[in-house]
């Protein structure tokens, strides 16, 4: 399932490249702060870059990597002794823009992916995440913007059997060159 959601993916880059639309790479790293919700409320910091293609002024469709810092996660694990536990999430990212004037848009975006447990505590951790968020992107180049976004982020993580999810409300600011 995975190869072919990943060669429909670029089969889809080269079509457009092959009918003729203009496109070019885009870059954006984002620092943020995710608020925990729910039974496993884990507040964490985000740090992710975003790389992929921007095909025109409406869509953007690429690959993005992270760390989050699960900086409470000890107040669970009490028989555990840590200072918090980090993560690696990988993930497809899609942004539909909306320009509102020549310098301000609007946009819709939707990552999916994986997280992975890097440190001790939830070493061999790992799945799905999920983020639909709303923001805006103002230029403040020719080539860069500044973002500010808001979502919703689904984080499942299962081990041996156990699931758990540690979702969370979060707040973006990001940099696009």
């Amino acid at each position: 399932m995975k190869k072919n959601f990943i060669l429909l993916f670029i089969c889809s880059f080269l079509s457009l490249g092959a009918q003729g639309q203009s496109y070019k790479y885009q870059g954006e790293v984002l620092g943020g702060y995710s608020a925990g919700i729910g039974t496993f409320s884990l507040d964490r910091v985000n740090l992710h870059t975003v790389h992929g293609v921007r095909f025109n002024q409406y869509l953007f469709a690429g690959v993005g990597l992270g760390v989050d810092y699960f900086y409470n996660f000890d107040a669970y694990l009490s028989d555990i002794d840590t200072k918090g536990e980090l993560t690696m999430p990988i993930f497809f990212d899609i942004k539909g823009y909306l320009p509102v004037s020549p310098k301000v848009s609007i946009f819709a975006s939707f990552d999916i992916g994986a997280g992975i447990g890097l440190t001790e505590g939830v070493s061999g951790s790992k799945g799905l995440m999920f983020t639909p968020a709303i923001g805006t992107s103002l230029k403040v180049s020719s080539k860069n913007a500044v973002t500010l976004s808001a979502g919703y982020n689904y984080q499942a993580w299962s081990e041996s059997g156990l699931k758990v999810n540690t979702d969370a409300i979060s707040l973006k600011l990001g940099f696009q060159f």
